[in-house]
């Protein structure tokens, strides 16, 4: 009898997805076929098969799962024939549109409650070539609940894959939102790419349920013998990899500068001690080394799409910087990576200087490695802040265990040091009567040695804590007043609405400017700010704030309307990194990606960027609970109360609070590549003001041929190795060495 109910079901399933594709016409490849809406019936239930604590979903070299396989959209085939051996891969070609190429399996457990993570194995070669994919690879994974397709449930991510990928994985817990872990009947897997990108193709070896993401034990083994290696500032080795490398390294630079490099140790031993050998080189004053131990974040999901393109895959990444004051004992992982800050002093003669760093591992020899220096006749300004990380001191108080106090306003003000000392500034919205606490941060008076020492903010956003015509416009006043009097090189300015997107935060912005701008003066000369760009203008509905505001901040106003517009009144500004526009300011970056804002701003004349937030412990906008930076890559989650699907490693969070109470606020690399950007700039700056800007800004577009508004919609156009930053940077220094 099942025979012919078989055949019925069958002949039924056809009618029904011819009649669907008929009736949907264009979009019948998005159609779920009639299989899905029937085919439960026939799934059959597979055993439990057990995989090192993991449960084993799908094998492409299993012939019961190739057989069980469910045909969805396009061409999905297999590599081999159906004996293909343990080392059999299932070929999945992507094309451009969602549902394209889908893979559908029936063998599927009908309960993942227990499990927190799905992990598609992939073949070594998987990415189709070697290097990142510059383009990313919309991954879709669909699973079905109970019968009828009205159940179907989409989770989606959008990944980048190497070369030399070996999975894929999905955090069931944030999927679990979407999906039904406790009455799962059937998973498919669809995969495409950008309009226009080359089609993707993976090959698939297993489908695996997890209790772990594979980054928490993919940490290498403690190598044989012990070994030193140094490494350009902006690489950004993960504890996984071993990049290759020498234990020699030449740099070069001006003076007043900062440089960076990177000593990875990989050790048996447990422990090394660590010393820096002094300098050999011209007479006079000498640079000066300082150490940092880099703290690795596991990240276990890419960054989402909202974050733009060029995340790196998930691992162990460092970014938090411990300093060190050498001699000191280590704690060896059988990876360690120090950061090495080398200050350059203003007076510096100008020559080649050498310093050693030597590594001495319990019970093993004395292990060397040399840094080379050379020092051109180039001196940097100390002005330098390009960057304004807005900061709640509240977050940084709570994060370091403090109540408001003295104490407290100490560590606010050890990071607005630590900060200032990286070409960007630390800035708050206290209360106007809470502001003098900031004035020597404001007036320069904090910075007292060391390039920038003096260098105030050029810049400080204002909240006027007022209801109400009279109130408004007479804090406006007051604000315009103490900044005469305390700090007359800071332009105050208020932040009107923070990216609006309907034509009621319109109208609400430009209320408030024309209270303010009617009102009597000085509180009418006060700046007013918007992360906006004028799309809206002249659109019904939308009021044109041109006139009302005074600071547009958007990258989408580069080059136009800002080189066309922009003066002394009317000032604009760019703000945050996403690829291809600029460089990404998240954890889950590449080494250089922050290093890429300082020739940007040069190329567009930007002379402000604003980073959103700088110190974000809270998880403020997505149901607020405290954050754990030092030891949780995940920052920023709007998944956390299921209000959309957005995450970001890092994001908001380029200061660590400190490790322990009373000390110090942690830097982080990416602190020291947008060091390294600003200093860039200054030697762009250079060049034009001693009549190279010609060739400065050739060498400036040769490395960054497009950005900001000018690279919408296309894909990044720098590179990600630090040499050729390194080159092009050398280039700059003999042009300006060359000015008289």
């Amino acid at each position: 009898m099942r025979r012919p109910r078989l055949r019925l079901l069958l002949l039924l399933a056809a009618l029904v997805a011819l009649a669907s594709s008929l009736a949907l016409g264009p979009v019948r490849r998005r159609v779920v076929v009639a299989y899905l809406h029937l085919g439960d019936w026939l799934a059959p239930t597979p055993p439990r098969r057990e995989l090192g604590g993991e449960r084993l979903v799908f094998d492409a070299a299993d012939p019961d799962d190739r057989a069980a396989l469910g045909r969805g959209h396009g061409a999905l085939r297999h590599r081999a024939s159906a004996a293909c051996g343990a080392e059999c891969a299932l070929e999945l070609v992507g094309g451009e549109l969602a549902g394209e190429h889908e893979l559908c399996t029936r063998r599927i457990p009908r309960d993942w409650s227990s499990a927190r993570v799905l992990r598609l194995e992939l073949d070594a070669a998987s990415g189709g070539r070697a290097g990142r994919s510059e383009r990313p690879l919309h991954l879709t994974l669909r699973a079905r609940g109970r019968a009828g397709w009205a159940h179907t449930a989409w989770y989606w991510q959008r990944v980048y894959l190497d070369g030399q990928a070996r999975s894929w994985e999905v955090g069931l817990e944030h999927a679990g939102r979407f999906i039904d872990r406790h009455g799962v009947r059937q998973l498919c897997l669809s995969l495409r790419t950008d309009p226009g990108a080359t089609p993707p193709s993976l090959r698939l070896r297993r489908i695996v349920l997890g209790e772990r993401f594979s980054v928490e034990r993919a940490l290498p083994a403690r190598p044989a013998a012990s070994s030193l290696t140094l490494l350009l500032d902006g690489s950004k080795p993960r504890r996984e990899d071993a990049p290759p490398g020498g234990t020699s390294l030449r740099l070069a630079a001006a003076r007043n500068e900062v440089l960076g490099a990177l000593l990875l140790i990989r050790s048996a031993a447990t422990q090394a001690s660590i010393a820096t050998l002094p300098f050999a080189g011209p007479a006079g004053p000498t640079p000066s080394v300082r150490l940092f131990r880099a703290r690795t974040l596991a990240v276990r999901e890419t960054s989402s799409s909202m974050y733009g393109s060029g995340l790196g895959p998930p691992g162990h990444l460092p970014d938090p910087l411990e300093p060190l004051e050498p001699p000191t004992a280590l704690r060896l992982r059988g990876s360690e990576l120090l950061f090495l800050d080398v200050e350059v002093p203003e007076d510096a003669t100008p020559g080649r200087y050498r310093v050693g760093l030597r590594v001495q591992p319990d019970g093993e020899p004395a292990l060397t490695a040399e840094l080379e220096l050379e020092v051109w006749p180039v001196t940097l300004p100390h002005r330098r802040k390009l960057v304004m990380i807005y900061y709640l001191p509240a977050l940084l108080r709570e994060a370091a265990g403090l109540a408001e106090g003295e104490a407290s306003l100490r560590l606010e003000l050890e990071a607005h040091r630590l900060v200032h000392a990286h070409g960007a500034y630390l800035a708050a919205t206290p209360a106007l009567a809470r502001v003098a606490r900031y004035r020597p941060a404001l007036d320069g008076s904090l910075y007292r040695e060391g390039p920038g020492r003096g260098e105030g903010a050029p810049y400080w956003p204002v909240d006027l804590m007022a209801e109400g015509r009279e109130a408004i416009q007479r804090a406006a006043t007051e604000a315009v007043r103490w900044f005469d009097a305390n700090a007359p090189a800071t332009i105050p300015f208020v932040y009107l609405v923070d990216e609006p997107t309907s034509a009621s935060d319109y109208a609400a912005a430009a209320a408030k400017a024309r209270l303010i701008k009617e009102g009597p003066p000085p509180g009418n000369r006060l700046r007013l700010m918007i992360t906006e760009k004028e799309r809206h203008e002249g659109e019904p509905g939308y009021p044109s704030l041109r006139g009302l505001v005074d600071v547009w901040i958007s990258p989408l106003n580069f080059p136009e309307p800002a080189r066309s517009r922009g003066g002394r009144r009317e000032l604009f500004f760019t703000y945050n990194g996403v690829e291809p526009l600029a460089g990404s300011h998240l954890l889950d970056a590449d080494g250089v990606a922050l290093r890429s804002w300082g020739w940007i701003a040069y190329l567009h004349g930007i002379e402000l960027w604003f980073l959103w937030q700088g110190a974000y412990y809270r998880d403020l906008y997505n149901g607020g609970q405290p954050l754990r930076p030092l030891e949780d890559a995940l920052t920023f989650d709007k998944r956390r109360d299921g209000r959309g699907e957005d995450f970001g490693n890092g994001d908001g969070v380029i200061l660590y609070p400190p490790l322990r109470a009373g000390g110090p606020p942690l830097g982080s690399l990416r602190l020291k590549a947008l060091r390294r950007g600003v200093q860039d700039g200054l030697l762009l700056k250079l060049a034009s003001r001693c009549g190279r800007g010609h060739a400065a800004r050739a060498i400036a577009r040769q490395l960054v041929p497009t950005s900001l508004g000018e690279a919408l919609g296309g894909v990044r156009s720098w590179p990600r190795d630090p040499e050729r930053w390194e080159r092009a940077r050398l280039e700059l220094l003999r042009l300006v060495a060359g000015c008289r």
